[in-house]
């Protein structure tokens, strides 16, 4: 296996993980900080809008389709957020669940699309750790324990591994269209997911503007410093 699979493995699968269960177990028997969910809500909504939408341009409709989704699932079928009557509920974060498990899938192919090593695989890097620091923080919020948490953050890399495999040795011109518009579609859900949340902490008085705008500014540097290096 050669150095640049094993770094591309590290901050794809290992880092991220690492870092997740060491925020998880960061509050280990404590409430969820209010601040937790300004956060995740500014990162999901930061990751879609400055990473997500500028590659899939090309699919809006995909993004939209996962718009529409999210908000007939949240308005006609479940609450997708436990404070908004979904708590208590297993089927409370299903739709959360199809939205994260598809875009950890989805990154794992990409990256390996855009041929790991190179810059496009670094900006798809680059933003796993807020990424993941967001995951914890809406798992926090569904009242999920430490080991909980742990346990399905995992289960995300593990997608995110199988995507890497996935796209190994396929042929690119058939595999990327459809990667692209499931990943376009699991955008959409990300940006509904994280306006939500941000709308619902807003109507609750506990937004934190501090915490949001800090997730949002930490995907913008992560890929405005990634797209500076990419261009020269």
């Amino acid at each position: 296996m050669s150095s640049i699979t094993l770094l591309t493995l590290f901050f794809a699968v290992f880092l991220p993980a690492a870092v997740a269960l060491w925020a998880a177990s960061r509050w280990l028997g404590a409430p969820s900080p209010p601040s937790w969910s300004s956060f995740s809500g500014g990162v999901l909504t930061g990751a879609a809008c400055l990473v997500v939408l500028p590659q899939v341009s090309a699919e809006l409709g995909f993004v939209l389709l996962g718009l529409a989704f999210s908000f007939l699932v949240d308005r006609f079928i479940h609450p997708l957020c436990s404070g908004c009557g979904g708590h208590g509920s297993p089927w409370a974060s299903w739709p959360l669940w199809l939205a994260l498990g598809a875009h950890s899938l989805m990154d794992g192919a990409l990256i390996e699309l855009a041929q790991p090593g190179s810059l496009a695989s670094w900006l798809l890097l680059g933003h796993r750790i807020p990424e993941v620091l967001a995951i914890v923080g809406l798992l926090r919020s569904l009242q999920m324990p430490p080991a909980a948490i742990g346990r399905n953050v995992a289960l995300l890399q593990l997608l995110v591994l199988a995507g890497l495999a996935l796209a190994t040795g396929w042929n690119q011109s058939l595999l990327q269209p459809l990667l692209r518009e499931t990943y376009a579609f699991a955008g959409g859900a990300l940006l509904f997911l994280g306006c939500h949340k941000l709308h619902h902490t807003w109507k609750e008085s506990s937004l934190c503007w501090p915490s949001s705008l800090s997730g949002l500014a930490a995907v913008f540097v992560i890929h405005l410093g990634l797209s500076f290096l990419e261009h020269h």
